[in-house]
């Protein structure tokens, strides 16, 4: 009798789910309080299912495996799993059981021991999305890069076409078209680097409730009368140091999002909110740090999604709209945008419930700027300085080459850093500017500006950019004052930047 009680206070004491079943039936005898709390039922209504009812294989393989396990039990034990069980509210619960036959009371039952995994699963299969979503921006950040280059040639030549034919020409309308479909390719490859977290950016100290309420009437006239847009902005909020033009990339991106999904109407909440992430909550969720963070959460009454579009709904090119309805890149280029502020995104969504995107970016103890700072003058300077041009892409420094000598620059070039450096010491005048990629083989862009500035103190500089890695770091970003412009441009932009370069005191 002793022995029965120690057993009795042993099962009861369990932290790991145990129930007692019948062999024949399946139907339960009895579970511990660790079970009731895992499934969700009562010990009374334990006792009213079946046990196979809790079974939910997930695939063929489960199934085969649990119909093979009253065999293993008649035999020894039998341990299996991770196996699908379903919860009294409907959840689903991931288990391994270990299951032996006893005596219970003079006739045969089965005792299973639940090892509950669901929240072990879905961390690594976190790990595992984040390590696949890494590995297709490192793809996709080569093909952007690679892409700009070309397009910086294709949109400079097809301009400059343009502008030697007659304007009501088919000729003239071919080109322009040509150039609309080099534009469109270029916003492109933009949401590609920003997924792909390869894309320079110069962030400064925000207010996103401030930033969120300039966008309002844009995000009224996105999402059009049949779906409400409403805000809950915490009052206090901490600032955080982001690039505003990527917030507004990912609150329009996700705006859009919700739109499509509430085609007969619907609500769109935007809220925010200051979060302190401790290290417990920081551990379930990968790639987050425990920390102070700035909550935004929008969350729409549209259509939803299942588990299987939920899987790969950050993956660039993946999409739930028809055919020709959506590149696909909205939500990769949201999740880019959010990690490269070393940031956490995630979304809650079902399908007929609507989806909830939560995004945290890092706080900040920086003060927020009391006043736009003054743009400083720029000299309208004519073309008569001397610039070294660095691009170790052939077709692009030669065209690089004539726009500035048809500007009235002095013009030298060079197809990487090494070369770059030798040129200009070679050079037996002054070099005012310095035009460079900042990747490029054999020495980098801004080792080139450094050692070149420790020579010429007066020199000014200029990076060119279709992407940075791996010269800025994880977070590809510059401080606001450094004179950049982004690949593809075109032959206006590059002069009127130069000019602002050279204008700098």
């Amino acid at each position: 009798m002793s022995a029965e009680r120690t057993y009795a206070q042993l099962f009861e004491a369990s932290p790991l789910p145990m129930t007692v079943t019948t062999p024949d039936t399946g139907q339960f005898i009895d579970v511990n309080e660790a079970a009731v709390k895992a499934f969700g039922y009562s010990r009374d209504e334990f006792k009213s299912i079946l046990s196979r009812e809790l079974y939910m294989p997930a695939d063929d393989a489960e199934r085969r495996e649990l119909e093979d396990v009253p065999a293993r039990i008649r035999e020894t034990y039998a341990r299996y799993g991770p196996a699908s069980f379903r919860r009294k509210d409907g959840s689903v619960l991931r288990a391994i059981v270990t299951a032996y036959q006893v005596d219970f009371g003079g006739r045969p039952a089965w005792v299973a021991m639940i090892e509950d995994v669901t929240a072990k699963e879905r961390i690594e299969q976190q790990h595992e999305q984040a390590q696949r979503l890494e590995s297709l921006g490192q793809l996709a950040g080569g093909v952007a890069h690679d892409f700009n280059n070309l397009l910086a040639v294709i949109l400079n030549v097809t301009s400059q076409l343009t502008t030697e034919v007659p304007p009501a020409s088919d000729a003239r309308r071919d080109l322009e078209r040509v150039e609309k479909a080099a534009q469109s390719a270029s916003r492109l490859t933009r949401q590609l680097l920003a997924f792909a977290r390869r894309e320079v950016v110069q962030p400064l100290v925000i207010d996103l409730n401030e930033q969120i309420t300039s966008l309002t009437e844009l995000l009224r006239r996105t999402l059009g009368s049949h779906v409400r847009l409403t805000t809950a902005l915490r009052a206090g909020l901490w600032p955080v140091v982001m690039d505003s033009g990527h917030l507004e990339q990912v609150v329009i991106n996700l705006a859009v999002n919700a739109r499509d999904a509430m085609p007969r109407g619907g609500t769109l909440a935007i809220s925010s909110a200051n979060v302190t992430v401790d290290e417990a909550y920081a551990a379930t969720r990968p790639g987050l740090r425990a920390g102070r963070y700035t909550q935004i959460e929008m969350a729409d009454t549209g259509t939803g999604m299942d588990k299987a579009a939920l899987d790969h709904a950050f993956e660039p090119f993946f999409t739930t709209k028809a055919p020709g309805h959506g590149t696909g890149l909205g939500l990769a280029t949201v999740y880019g945008i959010v990690k490269q502020v070393e940031g956490h995104v995630s979304i809650d969504s079902e399908v007929g419930r609507g989806t909830t995107i939560t995004i945290l970016i890092p706080a900040t103890d920086q003060q927020l700027p009391s006043a736009p700072a003054a743009q400083k003058a720029v000299q309208n300077a004519k073309g008569t300085a001397t610039v070294l041009v660095v691009e170790d892409y052939d077709d692009l420094r030669e065209l690089i080459e004539e726009i500035l000598r048809s500007a009235g620059y002095h013009v030298m070039a060079a197809r990487d850093g090494a070369a770059g450096l030798v040129l200009s010491r070679e050079h037996p005048g002054e070099i005012d500017a310095l035009l460079t990629d900042i990747v490029m083989p054999n020495m980098l862009g801004p080792d080139l500006a450094e050692q070149m500035k420790a020579e010429n103190p007066n020199l000014r500089v200029l990076f060119m950019s279709g992407h940075a890695q791996p010269v800025l770091g994880a977070s590809k970003m510059l401080t606001p004052d450094t004179p950049l412009i982004q690949k593809p441009f075109m032959a206006p932009e590059l002069l009127e930047r130069l000019r602002e370069a050279l204008g700098h005191t």
